[in-house]
C-alpha cells in the first residue's frame, strides 16, 4: 500500500528526477525470520567442526566472520537451528535486543537470536540500517521478566517503509561509507592504545630511559612504598540524583573514574548544585573504592587537574606527600601496577578496594622528578592523540545517528 511518507532526505535518480515515494510493509513480507538453537551438550562429536555457530556476545561490528565455537552436523542436528545463508542479519533478540551484524559465512546461531534472510529484490544493507532506525520498536515489543525477549511472532508484524531498489542502493551506499570511515578510525584508536600499552611497559621496565637536558645520566630508580609518597582521603556523598546539567559546582563520582575517565582528567564533565564536603587539589590521584564488577576496575587512577572539583563518595584520593609528578604516578600505577593493587581487593557482591588495603605496596620509580615528567609527557602525548581519534570517532557516530533519522520514515 503506498502512503504519501517520505524522509526528510533524499536521492534523486542519476537523470536528476525524484524518486518514487516509500511504500509501507512488515518485515515478514521482505524478510525470513529464523530463530536460533538450543546448543547440544559438550560433545566431542557435536563441537569442532566446521558451522560457525554465534552467540549475542559476539555480535560487536556489521559484519561476522568467524565464531569462537564451530559446530558440526551433528551437533546441529541436535540443536534444532537452522543454517543461515550468508548475507543473513543475525539480530539478537534476547536479553541484549538489538545487536545485530551481517553474516559473511554460511552459520547458525543460539537460541538468544532471530535472524533475517532478506528477499533478493530487497537491498540487505538498506535493511540492516532500516533495522537501526527502527530499534525502539523492537524494544517496545520485548517481554519477559527475568529477561527481556523479542518473540518472531511480533517481529514479523513490524512495520518498515521502503523505497524503490536504486533509493535503498543509494541509502545504504552512502551510509557504508560512513561505516567504513568508523572502521577505520577505530582501528586507528586501538593501534594506538596498542603502541601505548608497549611504550608504558618499555618505559615502566626501564628498557627505555630518557636523559636529562644536558645529556646527562638520570639516577638509579629505587624503591618507595605507597604510602611513603602519598596519603589517603575519601571523598563525600555525592550520588548520580546530585548531578545537574545546570549546576554550579563541578564534581567527579566514583563509577566516572572507570567508565569515562582516563589517567589524565584533564576536562571535568559532571556538575552539581550540591555544595561538596571534599574537594581536590590540583595533581590528586582519585580511585574508586567500590564495584560490582571485578576488581581490576578498581585499579585504575586519575590525575585531576583542577582545584575545588567536588570529590564524591567511594573515591579515595591520594595526595602526594613528595615532589614528584602526580601524573607519572597515574600513569604507572593505572599500567603498570594494575594487577597486584587489584589483588588487594576485597568484596564478592561489592567489592572495595581503600588505600589502607594498597598503602604497602612497593613501586621502582625514578627519583628525578624531572624524568617522571619527562615520561609522563611522553605518555601524554600518545594520549592527546587518542582522544582526537575518539573525539572523531565520536562525531562521525554522531552524524549516522542523524542520518539515520533523517534518510527513513
Amino acid at each position: 500500500m503506498s502512503v504519501l511518507l517520505q524522509p526528510k532526505l533524499r536521492f534523486k535518480q542519476d537523470d536528476g528526477s525524484d524518486f518514487t515515494e516509500w511504500e509501507k510493509t512488515l518485515l515478514l513480507d521482505i524478510a525470513q525470520i529464523v530463530g536460533g538453537g538450543t546448543p547440544p551438550t559438550e560433545n566431542e562429536e557435536y563441537w569442532n567442526g566446521n558451522i560457525n555457530w554465534f552467540t549475542p556476545s559476539e555480535i560487536k561490528d556489521k559484519y561476522t566472520f568467524s565464531s569462537e565455537k564451530k559446530i558440526t552436523k551433528l551437533g546441529l542436528q541436535k540443536s534444532s537451528a537452522k543454517i543461515l545463508p550468508i548475507g543473513s542479519i543475525l539480530f539478537t533478540s534476547r536479553a541484549s535486543i538489538g545487536e545485530k551484524s551481517i553474516s559473511k559465512e554460511d552459520c547458525c546461531t543460539n537460541q538468544g537470536f532471530q535472524s533475517f534472510i532478506v528477499k533478493e529484490t530487497i537491498d540487505r544493507d538498506f535493511i540492516y540500517y532500516s533495522i537501526s532506525h527502527n530499534e525502539k520498536k523492537f524494544h517496545r515489543l520485548a517481554q519477559g521478566s527475568t529477561f527481556k525477549e523479542v518473540y518472531k511472532k511480533h517481529i514479523s508484524k513490524i512495520i518498515f517503509f521502503i523505497p524503490h531498489l536504486l533509493e535503498q542502493n543509494k541509502i545504504a551506499s552512502f551510509l557504508s561509507a560512513v561505516d567504513k570511515k568508523i572502521e577505520l578510525l577505530t582501528k586507528k584508536h586501538e593501534q594506538l592504545e596498542k603502541y601505548k600499552k608497549g611504550l608504558m611497559q618499555k618505559i615502566f621496565s626501564q628498557e627505555i630511559r630518557f636523559k636529562q637536558d644536558d645529556g646527562g645520566e638520570f639516577s638509579d630508580w629505587q624503591n618507595y612504598k605507597l604510602k611513603e609518597i602519598f596519603e589517603g582521603k575519601r571523598g563525600n556523598g555525592l550520588s548520580k540524583d546530585d548531578i545537574s546539567i545546570n549546576g554550579i559546582h563541578k564534581c567527579v563520582l566514583y563509577g566516572e573514574l572507570y567508565t569515562t575517565y582516563s589517567e589524565n582528567l584533564r576536562n571535568v564533565r559532571s556538575k552539581t548544585n550540591k555544595e561538596c564536603k571534599v574537594k581536590s587539589k590540583k595533581g590528586d590521584l582519585l580511585v574508586p573504592c567500590s564495584t560490582t564488577t571485578t576488581a581490576i576496575d578498581l585499579a585504575v587512577a586519575a590525575c585531576i587537574n583542577e582545584e575545588n572539583v567536588g570529590i564524591g563518595g567511594d573515591i579515595t584520593i591520594l595526595r602526594l606527600t613528595k615532589d614528584f609528578s602526580p601524573l607519572f604516578f597515574s600513569y604507572y600505577l593505572t599500567n603498570h601496577k594494575k594487577t597486584e593493587i587489584a589483588k588487594f581487593a576485597q568484596g564478592s557482591t561489592i567489592i572495595h578496594l581503600y588505600f589502607s588495603h594498597f598503602k604497602d605496596i612497593l613501586v621502582h620509580i625514578p627519583t628525578s622528578k624531572e624524568e617522571q615528567n619527562k615520561i609522563s609527557n611522553v605518555i601524554e602525548k600518545v594520549d592527546s592523540k587518542i582522544d582526537l581519534i575518539k573525539q572523531q570517532i565520536e562525531k562521525t557516530q554522531t552524524f549516522k545517528k542523524g542520518l539515520l533519522q533523517q534518510m527513513f520514515v
